[in-house]
């Protein structure tokens, strides 16, 4: 516990949002398999702590490669719609990797 309150206080100095600080607590202390992180600083934080994580967007790539999806180019437009923000290699990437582009 007191381990936990030390790594909650090092995680909120670094300027991790509380959810993404929650997430990396919670990954250590139920040893989960993997947690969704999409930004840099806790994936950083992440790998210091050898959680395994995966971003939406592998998500999605996952998703397509077990037939649970068809396309994932329309869930990129939705999101991005909604104000969030993938950079265009990241999207290329991705799309490339679903035979999507």
């Amino acid at each position: 516990m007191f381990c936990n309150a030390i790594l909650n206080y090092s995680l909120n100095l670094f300027e991790l949002d509380d959810g993404e600080a929650d997430v990396l607590l919670l990954a250590q202390e139920f040893k989960a398999d993997l947690v969704l992180l999409d930004e840099k600083l806790a994936r950083c934080f992440a790998r210091k702590l050898s959680i395994k994580y995966s971003g939406t967007l592998g998500i999605l790539l996952k998703a397509k490669q077990n037939d649970l999806i068809h396309s994932i180019q329309p869930y990129i437009a939705s999101m991005q719609k909604n104000g969030i923000w993938f950079s265009d290699t990241l999207i290329d990437d991705v799309l490339k990797l679903a035979n999507e582009r």
